[in-house]
């Protein structure tokens, strides 16, 4: 069995446009603030990881896709809230730099 990775165009484009975002309204918002949302924009938990599980999943159990299917939406929902978590803890340690 060969797993190879091969990045998607719409979820490159999804995380260019996030990154593009958040440095248009760098000036606009706190250093702490710009730190918390890269974080929170940094996360693999978007609708098209939901695509790649079920690609994965499904050839290993053909018989269970509708299990699989929402289980594959719960993990994206855990997944999701670990990459909150994390910008959360971020802004907990957060310092600011001398200015």
């Amino acid at each position: 069995l060969r797993v190879c990775f091969v990045p998607s165009p719409p979820n490159l484009y999804i995380s260019d446009h996030n990154r593009q975002l958040a440095f248009t309204f760098r000036d606009q918002i706190s250093e702490r603030s710009y730190y918390i949302a890269s974080f929170a924009l940094c996360g693999f938990s978007n609708l098209g990881s939901i695509g790649i599980q079920l690609g994965g999943l499904t050839p290993l159990a053909p018989n269970q896709g509708k299990k699989l299917a929402k289980l594959v939406f719960s993990a994206m929902v855990a997944g999701n809230t670990a990459c909150l978590m994390t910008a959360c803890i971020a802004g907990i340690f957060y310092e600011a730099g001398e200015q």
